[in-house]
C-alpha cells in the first residue's frame, strides 16, 4: 500500500532534478487520499491503477507511473521523459504510449532488459541490475542528447 514515504522517495531520491519536482510532490501529498483510494481499488492491475491515478487532478501519466514504481519497485517503471526516450532509443519499446492498457507490457519489457545485466558496485561486488539503475542510467545517457528529450 502506498504511504507518504513513497511519495518522498519518488521526488526526493529518484526524481529530485525533475522540473517542478517539489510542486509535484506537494500536489501528491495534497491528493494523497485520492491516490491511496486508487491503490486500494486496483492493487493487482497496473494498467487500471495507472488510469485511476492519471484521473487524479494534477497527476498525469509520468507521475502516475512514478507513484506505482514507488510501491512496486521490482515490477513497475517510472516513465519520465528520460526513461521513456531511453527505452525507445534502445528499442526496448516501440511506442511512447503507456496508457490504454500498455503500461504493464511496457514494464515487463524493461524488466526483461534489466534482467540481462548485472550492476557492479563501487566496491566491486555485483548485484542484479534493477529498474532504478535503468532510470538513473536513462537520465545520465539522455542528458547527452537534449534534442531527443526537449520539446520541439
Amino acid at each position: 500500500m502506498i504511504e507518504l514515504a513513497n511519495i518522498r522517495t519518488l521526488f526526493d531520491e529518484l526524481w529530485p532534478m525533475m522540473h517542478g519536482s517539489q510542486s509535484h510532490k506537494q500536489n501528491c501529498i495534497r491528493q494523497f487520499s485520492q491516490i491511496k483510494k486508487s491503490f486500494e481499488k486496483w492493487p493487482d492491475d497496473f494498467d487500471k491503477l495507472l488510469a485511476g491515478l492519471d484521473a487524479v487532478e494534477g497527476i498525469g501519466l509520468a507521475i502516475a507511473s512514478g507513484l506505482i514504481w514507488s510501491v512496486y519497485q521490482d515490477e513497475a517503471v517510472p516513465f519520465d521523459k528520460y526513461t521513456m526516450t531511453y527505452a525507445l532509443t534502445e528499442k526496448i519499446l516501440i511506442t511512447n504510449s503507456i496508457s490504454s492498457g500498455r503500461y504493464t507490457s511496457a514494464c515487463e519489457k524493461v524488466m526483461e532488459y534489466c534482467a540481462g545485466f548485472n550492476y557492479t558496485e563501487e566496491d566491486g561486488t555485483e548485484r542484479d541490475y534493477e529498474i532504478q539503475d535503468f532510470v538513473i542510467e536513462s537520465m545520465e545517457k539522455m542528458r547527452e542528447y537534449p534534442a531527443l528529450i526537449e520539446p520541439r
